[in-house]
């Protein structure tokens, strides 16, 4: 009897994870239809995501191997992400002044001014899809989520 109700909290708990999952990624795909703020440079949103994390870095800029750890990839998939961006002239590469071996990314002064404008509409465009949270339960959703391990 005791295994069996722990079989079924268990079936309830995966049930409950693929329902957060699928709705995670359905709103993902939502939010992600329709215009692409920055299609004038043709990037992906992996390259987005990639911004969006520069943005919020140090102005002298991040390694190579940083960005992959943060958007879990393989080095060799960041320095594709990475080279396409350096050629469309959104990012450039540096070498660390204290660490030649160490090559760091950063944004360009071009990319800064397009991606503030990026960022707007980006988050207007998001924005709808929590139009029925009030603000303490985006706080609630806020603390949850950082309480989610990635492994």
């Amino acid at each position: 009897m005791f295994s069996v109700s722990i079989n079924f909290m268990a079936k309830q708990r995966e049930q409950l994870l693929h329902d957060i999952l699928e709705k995670i990624i359905k709103l993902l795909k939502h939010t992600h239809m329709g215009t692409f703020p920055f299609k004038d440079y043709n990037i992906s949103r992996p390259q987005a995501g990639l911004l969006f994390h520069l943005i919020k870095t140090k102005e002298d800029g991040v390694s190579m191997k940083e960005l992959a750890e943060h958007l879990c990839v393989t080095s060799g998939a960041i320095t594709q992400l990475i080279d396409d961006l350096v050629e469309k002239k959104l990012l450039v590469r540096e070498h660390d002044l204290n660490d030649r071996r160490t090559v760091k990314v950063k944004l360009t002064p071009e990319s800064l001014a397009h991606f503030h404008v990026f960022k707007q509409k980006y988050f207007k465009a998001i924005s709808p899809s929590f139009d029925n949270l009030t603000d303490e339960e985006l706080k609630t959703l806020q603390k949850l989520t950082e309480k989610i391990k990635l492994a």
